[in-house]
């Protein structure tokens, strides 16, 4: 887990990262959480996607809108159904957040 501790002196850059995460595939069981806006302005709200996996083109060549983007399932199986999410290439970049320390309050 060391490698994706941004405040550590030699963090892994974003890309690396990236690359690591959906190098992986479907040959691993992964979830990540992720804390992302709400829709419509909405505060953060916490997702768990589950086996982030690149799209790869076909190989007769012929273009789809999906080449090359990553997808990732989201939450839990519901009724026999997943959702497909896209995941941005940005997911791994460092983000400054202000964060309620409610500790200090002891």
């Amino acid at each position: 887990m060391t490698r994706f501790d941004a405040d550590s002196p030699t963090p892994t850059d974003s890309n690396t990262l990236w690359n690591q995460v959906i190098g992986v595939g479907g040959s691993q069981l992964q979830a990540y959480l992720c804390c992302r806006t709400g829709i419509g302005g909405r505060g953060p709200r916490i997702y768990c996607l589950h086996l982030p996996t690149k799209f790869i083109p076909a190989l007769d060549g012929q273009e789809s809108p999906w080449d090359n983007l990553t997808f990732a399932f989201l939450g839990e199986v519901m009724q026999g159904h997943v959702t497909n999410v896209v995941v941005p290439q940005e997911a791994f970049d460092k983000v400054e957040v202000w964060a309620h320390n409610y500790g200090q309050f002891r």
